[in-house]
């Protein structure tokens, strides 16, 4: 198999730039589903708890979110774990996979936190209203980071539909093609 591309979207598009899009991003969905929802629910009660379930939902996001890019993995047979590493002082945790996955399974693996865990807040916003806050909070903190998941997705729809992907490193992978014999 030969490589067709090489994605690293840290190196491409920069560590600061990919924080800003991934701020603003979380920001803007806050607010519209923030607002969307008080004009829904005027006359309901929110729950006063203080800072210490934003702080715990924070933590949790991310930890959650890498662990809904391994689910479609394991329940398509793919051996994949989660792997916790330390960088510059942050820690990073990051879905690793020893085969090669075809293209439909990685585009379902890097869009899974995106499904399942923003429609399971907005759902729970909708059905709770008085934990509404949290709810759309760690949504909101989920699409920051889904931000590069929606990037890589952009790159995988450029691939060849008979393409492979396979685990570069923390920040990317390689898209790889068979080799055509003439």
């Amino acid at each position: 198999m030969n490589c067709w591309k090489s994605i690293n979207i840290k190196k491409n598009i920069g560590t600061q730039r990919l924080f800003i899009l991934s701020v603003f991003a979380g920001l803007a969905f806050f607010m519209f589903f923030y607002d969307l929802f008080l004009l829904l629910y005027s006359d309901s009660e929110m729950v006063e708890a203080g800072g210490w379930p934003f702080v715990f939902a924070a933590a949790a996001a991310l930890p959650l979110h890498k662990l809904a890019h391994c689910l479609p993995l394991w329940l398509t047979g793919v051996p994949a774990k989660l792997v916790y590493k330390k960088a510059s002082g942050f820690p990073s945790i990051h879905c690793h996979f020893k085969q090669a996955l075809t293209i439909k399974v990685m585009k379902l693996s890097v869009l899974s936190p995106f499904i399942l865990i923003t429609s399971a807040c907005l759902a729970g916003a909708y059905t709770w209203p008085v934990y509404m806050p949290f709810f759309i909070t760690f949504a909101a903190v989920n699409i920051g980071l889904c931000i590069s998941d929606f990037i890589y997705y952009s790159c995988l729809l450029s691939a060849p539909k008979e393409a492979m992907v396979e685990d570069h490193d923390v920040n990317g992978f390689f898209i790889l093609v068979r080799d055509k014999v003439s």
